[in-house]
Formats: structure tokens, sequence, C-alpha cells
């Protein structure tokens, strides 16, 4: 069997057996799903209007029992191969068309979820002729797919160009891997919707999912990408948010099915497409996107639990309402609570903030009243101190067993090493029912518990906790609510327990994935805390880069959960030519001023240039200072030396030049 998958494509716009699934006057999406004996082709359409590009999606699906070979072909009166170590991009031209197809097919092995349990590339390609031949042997429930994108002008996009211009890496947030966005972006988008990313075979952890959560963070990393074509930043963006938004079901959630055969809903997830979805809207202005993600949040409110004061506490996932749970689960009616509800404080935080947000955006009564009600649980969780003394000898030991596992340099490693066996062998054992006898979330060392009713301990969690509180307290502090100083004062001791414990060095040390996120958490704490010594922050990226650790979009000042629009900074550009270069935005939010710190994480001396957004000199609007807090001359070029940093200060000017961008990055040529 030959299938020639332009003339697929191609025929696509024309075909009678086209559906159109959805149509607005940006983006319209059609399908066309033809049925075979041993299988069925999927191609979806997806047309960005007025922009001059189409994306489609390539798929056979193979349903037969006995294994088949099948050959598909690429045909064009000119087929062009380009290739960069391990990513190849193939240009054609056909019937005064240009196509590009980004990434090399992908053979996958489906489950009866619409989940991805393996990838693989096991087929045989040969050139000739103007022709590129795929010989495919699929098995049961594979399929052979590809991306591939009608362009508007022959030449336009270069892999060549892309990949110069995407030597920097970055953690993607959620399936914490490290990508280079414009290039391994086409491994989560798949047939209409956008997947986990995973390295290596899916089958060796949990299979591959539709996930809210590496949408979100892969829009961020692609918005950040200055010095790559605008419009495929643009319509790569388009294609996120329309997929996500698409994938919503008509009762307002999207379902993961990630833990076992019923397909729930995981709540943070469900919480990151609200965010993407309110992202985009505020870019867009297109009103599917708010009203989208208020259904998704109606949702979220309808199966949240009522503690005993009468307030809200949103729920970790939907297996929650149900009996048995995924885990273990301790008996425990702690704060009036149901049973099978395991008082998750990082998904009801994160939850919080995203209410909050598209409150601001739509004020109804149901929003406010459901925002009032699960703050005041927040509050009445986080403020419960009970048996402070059994706490504070518990955890005090549990600390030192993070030293112990990693360090010899202490007064008296013995105790550490002993301490370390009696945590793992006994003390763990007493937490859940210390933790049911007295209900308490931040522990006398500043240590935060991810949740209460769950017979297991998640230390890594700390980071999370913090990166939520903070979050939800700017969200609060930018937004004028009320007195927030019981939220400040737990931040500021999770935040010392992270500077003076044992857990970070220990989690460093055993490659933890959360890690990169703590460079969030000090960012947004920074700007809250003038005394806040910005070497810890400068020390702390220092030492992930020594550790092979790439950092998160949050990173970079373009997120709006992190830094705030009105904070971000548009009116300088930092023009470099090594990805060990770093920028990072610390501007105070309580003053005008905004301060970037340029990080030089390598080992040789760096080249920076400074300008304006426009591209002109602005010596009468900022200041520099070295690492020893010494002014710097204004000059438009600056060396820092390996492992430096400097300071740029930058004061409002009174008419800022208007700039288009996502970054501070622009790399030199």
């Amino acid at each position: 069997m030959v299938i020639d998958i332009l003339a697929e494509i191609i025929n696509t716009c024309e075909s009678n057996e086209t559906e159109d699934l959805f149509v607005s006057t940006s983006f319209n999406r059609r399908i066309l799903k033809r049925s075979y004996n041993n299988g069925y082709l999927l191609i979806i359409q997806d047309r960005f209007i007025g922009k001059g590009y189409v994306l489609f999606y390539f798929s056979f699906f193979f349903n037969n029992n006995i294994d088949h070979k099948l050959q598909f072909v690429i045909k064009g009166e000119e087929v062009n191969q380009e290739s960069i170590l391990d990513k190849t991009w193939l240009h054609i031209q056909k019937d005064k068309k240009f196509f590009l197809i980004p990434s090399l097919p992908i053979v996958r092995h489906w489950n009866n979820k619409k989940q991805i349990i393996d990838e693989k590339t096991d087929y045989y390609t040969r050139f000739e002729n103007q022709r590129v031949i795929f010989d495919v042997q699929l098995f049961s429930d594979e399929s052979f797919e590809l991306i591939v994108l009608d362009v508007p002008n022959q030449g336009f996009l270069s892999l060549q160009s892309i990949y110069k211009n995407s030597m920097k890496k970055y953690t993607l947030t959620g399936p914490w891997v490290v990508v280079s966005p414009l290039l391994d972006c086409w491994r989560v988008m798949v047939d209409g919707r956008i997947y986990e990313y995973r390295e290596g075979p899916s089958r060796e952890a949990s299979a591959r999912f539709s996930s809210q959560q590496a949408a979100l963070f892969l829009y961020k990393l692609i918005a950040i990408q200055d010095d790559c074509p605008r419009d495929l930043v643009e319509i790569i963006k388009d294609e996120i948010a329309y997929s996500v938004m698409l994938d919503l079901g008509a009762d307002g959630r999207w379902v993961h099915g990630c833990w076992t055969d019923q397909m729930e809903t995981h709540a943070r997830f469900q919480v990151d497409g609200i965010h993407l979805l309110l992202d985009h809207f505020n870019e867009t202005k297109e009103d599917i996107f708010l009203e989208k993600a208020l259904l998704a949040m109606k949702y979220l409110i309808s199966i949240a639990d009522t503690l005993n004061n009468g307030s809200l506490w949103f729920i970790h996932d939907t297996l929650e309402l149900n009996q048995p749970y995924i885990y273990p689960l301790m008996k425990s009616r702690a704060f009036g609570k149901s049973l099978t509800n395991t008082l998750c404080l990082n998904t009801h935080l994160s939850t919080l903030c995203a209410l909050i947000r598209i409150y601001k955006q739509i004020r109804i009564q149901e929003l406010k009243t459901s925002m009032e009600k699960g703050l005041e649980a927040a509050e009445m969780v986080m403020r419960a101190e009970p048996a402070t003394i059994l706490y504070q000898i518990l955890y005090y030991l549990i600390d030192l067993s993070f030293a112990g596992s990693y360090s010899t340099d202490i007064k008296s490693p013995w105790l550490a090493r002993l301490s370390k066996i009696l945590v793992r062998d006994n003390l763990e054992l007493v937490l859940p029912y210390l933790k049911k006898a007295f209900p308490r979330f931040i522990m006398p060392n500043g240590f935060t518990t991810r949740h209460l009713a769950i017979t297991h301990e998640a230390y890594h969690y700390h980071i999370i906790n913090l990166y939520d509180m903070l979050v939800l307290y700017q969200l609060l502090y930018l937004h004028k609510y009320r007195d927030l100083r019981w939220l400040w004062h737990r931040i500021e001791k999770g935040v010392n327990y992270c500077l003076n414990g044992n857990l970070i060095k220990y989690l460093i040390r055993n490659r933890d994935k959360f890690i990169p996120q703590l460079v969030e958490v000090l960012i947004i704490y920074s700007a809250f805390n003038s005394s806040f010594d910005k070497k810890i922050l400068v020390d702390l990226i220092l030492m992930l880069a020594d550790y092979g650790y790439k950092l998160t979009s949050g990173s970079y000042g373009f997120d709006n959960l992190i830094t705030p629009e009105a904070y971000q900074v548009s009116e300088t550009k930092i023009s470099v030519s090594s990805p060990s270069i770093e920028v990072i935005n610390t501007s105070l939010r309580a003053d005008k001023k905004r301060e970037l710190l340029i990080i030089n994480t390598g080992s040789k001396n760096e080249q920076i240039e400074i300008a304006s957004g426009n591209g002109n000199p602005m010596e009468a609007e900022i200041e520099l200072f070295s690492s020893k807090k010494e002014k710097i001359p204004y000059s438009l070029d600056h060396t820092i030396l390996p492992r430096d940093y400097m300071a740029i200060i930058i004061h409002p000017h009174p008419n800022p030049s208007p700039f288009v961008g996502g970054g501070y990055f622009q790399e030199q040529t």
C-alpha cells in the first residue's frame, strides 16, 4: 500500500470528506478521516488566517492484528534535506506551494485511552528522483505521523538559522526535560493536541497524555524566542493555545488518565490550562479563550470540598471524589475535610491563583465568593501550628538526615548518619499519624508539607509550595488585597529553610527535577524583600549551571505569574553571543526602577551589548554596577568575567520607545 502524503494533504483543502471543527476570524481547523481495511487516515488542517501558514497533522493509524508494510511517499518538483546533529528538516516545492516538514516522521504506539506508550523511528528512508520514501512496518495500535507546514515563501525558514538562534536550552516545567523550544515543540504537537514531553521510550514510566501543563510552559518558552522569525513564533503560540482550548470538554474539564484506568482530571493541569487560555486572551482579545477559561474554572469550583468553617478547598484531582484513592490515606477529618480529600496545599493555592486572575477579568459573584472562601481555607490551615515541640524535634532530625546523606563536614557526622537511618526506617512511619492528630502544614523549621492525608512525605514539594505561596502573595499584593502578613511570615520561614537547611543541597546533589523552580521562587521573593542579597540568587544559578541544570521560562522576566507585565523590561535589549549568559529581572515591586542581573555562568569571558528596545543607546536612562557594587561607566559593550555578574538599573523614561518582542535576548550574528 502506497500513500502520497502531499497529494493527500493538498486534496484535504478541497475534499468533501473534510469537516470543519472550528471556524473563527483568525483560525480554522478542519479534519479528514478516511477508513481503510487495515486502519484509517487522519489529516487535521489548521489555517492561521492572515498569517499565510497552514499546519497539517498527517497520521495513518493501523488497527489490524497482523503487521503490515506500508510505503509513504513525499513527491515534489524540488525536495531538499537540511540536517544538523539530530535534527532534520525537509523542504518541498510542489504545485507552486512550499512545504516544510520540521521533524522526521514518528511511529507511535497507543493505548486505548489515546495515550502514547512508545515512540520510534525504525523505518527505512530513501531519497530518489525528488522523492522521499518511507518504508514502514506497522503493528496493531501503531500510527505513522508527521507534521507539514505550508509556508508563505521558499527559503523563508531554515533549520540552520533556527538552530543558530536556539543554542540556549531551557527546562520545560511540568515534564522537567531540557528543550530547544522551536526545535523540539513538534514532538509534543500530536494530532491537534499537546502531549507531555518525554525523552526515551515512554513505557519506562507512564504513558504520555495530553497535558495542559506542558502546553502552558512550552507556550511561555516559545514566546521568549526573540531572534527567530516572529510569525513562526506567533503561529506556534496560536497552535498551542487553540489546541488546548479545543481539547476542553463541554463539561469544562480536561481529562488525563495518567494514574488509573479512569480518565480523571488532574486539577494542577486544569489550572495550567486556564492560565494558558487567559494568557492568550490577554494577547489576542479573542473572547472564546476567556469563555473557555471561565468554563474550566467553574468545573473546579463545582468539585471543591467544604471545610468545617464553611470555606472551600480545591481538590487535587477527581479521584479524590471517590473511594478508594490511588495512594493509602489516613482516615483523617482534618479541618472538616471529606475522607478522600488529601488536603494537597500546592494544588489548592495554584487554583486560587487562577481564580484570582479570572475574577479580575470577569467580576461575577460566583467567582468572588469562591475566591474569598478559598482564601479563608488557605489562611485557616496555614495558621494552624499545633504540637510545635513534637514537630520541631521530628523535622530537625529529618533535616539532619539530608545533611548526613551528602556531607561529612558537620560537627556530629555520627548523629547525621544515625538520624538518616531513623528517618528512613522509623520517623516517616510516625508522620501520618502525627499529621492526623495535629494537622499542620508549616513546620517549626520552615519546611512546608504538601498534604496531610497521604501516608508518605514529598520533600521536594517544599519548592512548589513556596512557588505557589509567592505567586498567590504577588497577585493579592498587586490587587491591593487585605492584610497579607500571615502569608508573608510563612513565606519568609520557607525561604529561610531553603537557604539554611540541608534539604536544597540534598535535592541538588540528587539532581531533583524541581530544583530549577527555586530560581523563580527567589526572583519573586527578592521582588518583595529589598534586603535580600541578590548574590544568593546568583550563587544558586551558578551552582545549577555546574550541575547541568537549565532554567525555566519564568526565570527570564516575561512570565506574568513571576514578573507581572508592569515590571517587565522591554526598553532594554541585551545582545549576547553565548548561552552561558543569564539575564534575570529582580525589580522591586515597590520601586519604579527596574533591575536586571546579567550573569556569566561559563568558564570564559563573555561579551554583551546593551541597547534600548529600538536599538539606540540609553545612557541617560540606565546605570551599571559590578558584582562588587561599584558603578561602571556606561558603554554599549561590556565584558563579564567567568562566574561573575553585573547589575543594570533602568530608570523610567517619560516617553518609552515602542518595542515589540518577548525577551531580553538578541543573539549576535
